[in-house]
C-alpha cells in the first residue's frame, strides 16, 4: 500500500519533459526581407531534403500535413505567403541522406510595421 501511495503522486504530475525534449524537435532558422520569410534548417547538409511541413494559425489551428521532396540545405521552406499581424507555428521536417527524419518547428508573427517576432 505504501508503495501505490509513493507511486501515485508522480502518475498525477504529468510528464516532466518538455515536449520539444520528447520529440526532439529543432528551433529553425527564419530570416525576413521585405515581404518574403525564409524558414531553413541551421543544420542542414547537402542533400538533405524537405520531407513534410504543416503551418497553422490561431484563426486555423488546425492544417493538413502537406509532403513535398525538395532541397533544404542552403534553401528556404517552399514559399507560403505570411500576412503581417497573424501568428503562425510552422512545423517541418527534414530527410538526410541516411534516411534520418529531423523535425523542425518554428514560431512567429511579422508585426504591423514589417518586424519578424519569434514567440
Amino acid at each position: 500500500m505504501k508503495k501505490i501511495i509513493l507511486v501515485l503522486p508522480f502518475l498525477l504530475s504529468g510528464c516532466i519533459i518538455e515536449s520539444s525534449q520528447l520529440y526532439q524537435v529543432k528551433q529553425s532558422d527564419i530570416q525576413i526581407n521585405g515581404n518574403f520569410v525564409c524558414i531553413s534548417p541551421h543544420d542542414a547538409e547537402e542533400g538533405d531534403r524537405y520531407n513534410s511541413y504543416i503551418i497553422t494559425t490561431k484563426a486555423n489551428p488546425v492544417s493538413n500535413m502537406k509532403n513535398i521532396d525538395t532541397i533544404a540545405y542552403k534553401s528556404c521552406l517552399p514559399y507560403h505567403e505570411y500576412n503581417r499581424g497573424v501568428s503562425y507555428d510552422v512545423f517541418y521536417t527534414v530527410k538526410d541522406t541516411n534516411g534520418e527524419i529531423k523535425k523542425y518547428e518554428i514560431a512567429f508573427i511579422i508585426s504591423d510595421n514589417g518586424k519578424l517576432v519569434i514567440l
